[in-house]
């Protein structure tokens, strides 16, 4: 089985309209951080989420910003089960 194309990237201004930037407060502190900052983003297919850690260089970050791209722009696959 293979998986379906990566999308191209959307425009940035595309990007930014379904921008919302959150903060949720951790209860137990995690990396040494105790407040989690996330930007979810929302595109035709959903929403979907970019955290990086702030530690993250921009290869790795880059990384995760595809994949917010593609559960947001990107085509998803057909389920396996009907339930």
């Amino acid at each position: 089985m293979t998986s379906p194309p990566s999308p191209e990237l959307p425009p940035v201004e595309e990007l930014l309209a379904g921008l919302r930037v959150v903060s949720i407060p951790l209860r137990v502190r995690f990396r040494g951080v105790t407040v989690r900052e996330a930007a979810l983003m929302r595109g035709p297919s959903g929403w979907a989420e970019f955290a990086p850690f702030l530690e993250y260089g921009p290869a790795e970050s880059a990384r995760w910003l595809a994949a917010a791209v593609e559960a947001g722009w990107g085509r998803r696959p057909r389920p396996a089960r009907s339930r």
